[in-house]
């Protein structure tokens, strides 16, 4: 049997990301959980639905799994199984209140960003939504950042929903493996890391709290890679240059103009595998000018800082993720609380799937803020891109402005490389 399928290491003890995430978790301010929404066109079978959840929990072994954290803070968490489970505990059904539309959704998504997990228990969570919109329905998949990432939460997904959805990825930057850049990439790193570290920060978004606000915005995914193609840059790029644009934008508002924003988003160092169970990416962090005004000049801008600073990334697996002690907790704080904003960019099915007998209309990811003022991460499926941004209400107290901003932004690159047509962001 391969064991590492089960979510197996052959210790149990926890891989080093995985234990930073489980320590950084332990902070109100940085909770470590993720958040994963189906929009649904209809209810699906509900006993179908419990026997898939509990179908998996016998074979994904970290969907039975406690965490034991060691007396001595130098060692790693170790993964423990739980003697009696039902999966009744963790799969919920809830009834949204009349009129509450998207509003309880989101509600019902914070909240569960907000939990603080049991350590004798796993780290999971799941509930179907129901008395949404004209009959339709959503699933909430929530988890502790510890059990896996995008990618490995793929593989579960995937079998719940019995396989009919191809395997969501995380956007890679290419990057040269030979023995030269291997030894020279982290010297480059620690070179580069420093101005983002020193990097002054928004003036409006500095203050943090542990209150978390959740918004959502869908844009046709043509937008991003027409706009993309033009500047010769990537989807990311393009969503990159977004958020900075709509970031300039708000504060040009509030009259606080930014001139450097200092930011940071996870790149995949491993193909996504049902055998590397875990956290398999690390942090990107740079420091992006905003001086730049044309839409796609901001893209080819931003496309060669990412390129540059790819360096970061080689220092971050060389130095900071090797540490499972104390000091890592510390350190990835100041490094994300230095983050005005944080993004992720996630590529979903390209072709409709079903929860059983109900279609999945709309996938939004929220993803944890880790010390930052907002995250958006970044969703396509079925041509549009979901955006679910999650922000702090006491850093970014006007959020319907600044999904206002972000719309202006997004159509502002529409405009920039086709006619104007009517609005598809929703």
């Amino acid at each position: 049997m391969n064991h590492a399928v089960l979510g197996r290491t052959p210790t149990n003890r926890m891989l080093p990301a995985d234990a930073m995430m489980w320590r950084l978790g332990q902070d109100s301010r940085t909770r470590s959980n993720v958040v994963i929404t189906y929009l649904l066109d209809r209810t699906p079978d509900w006993e179908m639905l419990r026997a898939a959840h509990h179908n998996v929990s016998k074979h994904v072994r970290r969907a039975r799994q406690s965490v034991r954290s060691p007396r001595n803070p130098w060692a790693s968490p170790t993964w423990c199984d739980i003697r009696s489970f039902s999966v009744d505990q963790h799969l919920h059904r809830v009834t949204l209140a009349p009129g509450s539309g998207m509003e309880g959704i989101l509600e019902l998504c914070r909240r569960a960003q907000a939990k603080q997990w049991d350590p004798n228990r796993p780290l999971w969570e799941a509930s179907l939504v129901e008395g949404f919109d004209n009959g339709r329905a959503a699933y909430i998949l929530s988890f502790h950042h510890c059990l896996t990432d995008a990618q490995g939460l793929s593989g579960l997904t995937a079998e719940i929903m019995r396989k009919t959805a191809p395997s969501p990825r995380p956007s890679k930057i290419r990057s040269d493996s030979s023995l030269p850049r291997r030894v020279i990439a982290p010297i480059k790193g620690a070179l580069l890391f420093p101005p983002y570290l020193f990097a002054s920060r928004s003036v409006l978004w500095r203050t943090r709290s542990t209150e978390r606000q959740l918004i959502t915005l869908d844009v046709p995914l043509d937008w991003l890679k027409s706009a993309g193609r033009a500047a010769g840059g990537t989807i990311n790029d393009t969503f990159l240059a977004s958020v900075l644009a709509a970031m300039s934008r708000y504060h040009e508002r509030f009259g606080a103009p930014l001139k450097r924003v200092p930011t940071a988003f996870p790149v995949a160092v491993a193909p996504p595998s049902p055998a590397q169970p875990g956290n398999q990416f690390r942090g990107l962090y740079f420091v992006v000018p905003d001086s730049e005004t044309d839409p796609l000049k901001r893209i080819r801008r931003v496309n060669r800082i990412v390129q540059r600073s790819t360096e970061t990334k080689h220092l971050t697996r060389a130095m900071a993720w090797r540490l499972v002690s104390p000091v890592v907790v510390p350190i990835t704080l100041r490094c994300m609380a230095q983050s005005d904003f944080l993004t992720s960019n996630i590529k979903g099915p390209s072709r409709s799937f079903n929860m059983f007998d109900a279609r999945v209309e709309a996938i939004y990811g929220f993803a944890p803020l880790v010390g930052s003022a907002v995250m958006l991460c970044l969703t396509s499926y079925q041509g549009m891109c979901h955006i679910a941004i999650t922000l702090d209400p006491a850093a970014i107290r006007d959020a319907a402005y600044f999904r206002t901003c972000l719309d202006e932004a997004v159509s502002e690159l529409r405009d920039a490389v086709t006619p104007q047509t009517d609005s598809g962001v929703r």
